[in-house]
């Protein structure tokens, strides 16, 4: 019987263009339908809670599938599955849903995580950006409450995003400390293409006294692009949670 149901993974960003299928580089969401595909023999189609750009992580990632099991329960499929997924991708379980529940458009938040090395160390190096510079996470979290709330975030949208609008509500925005890695974690009802790395790497410019916490303010006025001072690299940034209403995911549990 044919069924939707929610897929919860985690994913290494490395060798991938990011989630979304691409017409001649690989993807997540590639890997991912061609494996599930072969598995079940029949045509899988996949939808993910949203992109992620190339080199990109994500942990509890959620996407969502319409396909009959046949002879698998959701828990064999998931063991046969990654028994045959490539090492940048592990599945965690799958949950049957009702047949409107919709991985991006029920989605109520996301978190990111984005983790910054201060030590050099071989063991975190494909999760972390190395940069051994001292940063005053005091000035930081200053700089983060100016983004907290609804705001236009069009000065930290990546040129070319096709959207109806930049209007994003921040909930929660962050740094702190884990370990010998600085980690910004910022919390909201959406975001736009490369607005993260646009925030996190302001935030380093504060950070290292470049700019003072206030700025962080005065680039969201100029709705700007060109107000950006930098663009974190890909390697450290994690989406790291999706929230759903509990109705969406009890539907079937």
């Amino acid at each position: 019987m044919m069924r939707r149901y929610f897929i919860q993974l985690d994913y290494c960003g490395e060798g991938f263009y990011g989630w979304q299928r691409q017409p001649d580089k690989p993807s997540v969401q590639q890997c991912l339908e061609e494996h599930f595909t072969l598995v079940l023999g029949q045509n899988v189609h996949i939808t993910g809670a949203g992109r992620t750009d190339t080199g990109v992580h994500a942990k509890n990632y959620v996407a969502h599938m319409d396909a009959s099991l046949g002879q698998w329960t959701p828990t064999q499929l998931v063991a046969k599955m990654n028994a045959f997924l490539p090492w940048q991708i592990v599945l965690h379980r799958m949950i049957p849903v009702a047949d409107d529940a919709h991985a991006r458009f029920h989605a109520r938040s996301r978190t990111y995580l984005y983790y910054i090395a201060q030590k050099k160390d071989p063991f975190i190096f494909r999760k972390a950006w190395y940069y051994p510079v001292h940063l005053d996470v005091d000035r930081m979290n200053l700089a983060v409450k100016y983004i907290l709330g609804e705001h236009d975030f069009s000065s930290f949208a990546k040129t070319g995003s096709q959207v109806n609008n930049h209007i994003c509500s921040v909930e929660e925005a962050v740094w702190f400390t884990d370990g010998h890695c600085l980690v910004f974690r910022i919390r909201a009802n959406r975001f736009l293409r490369n607005m993260v790395r646009a925030l996190g790497g302001s935030l380093v410019d504060v950070g290292r006294g470049k700019i003072q916490p206030g700025h962080m303010e005065q680039m969201l006025m100029f709705k700007n692009k060109k107000q950006w001072h930098t663009s974190l690299p890909a390697r450290g940034l994690f989406l790291s949670h999706i929230e759903y209403p509990q109705h969406i995911l009890t539907a079937y549990s």
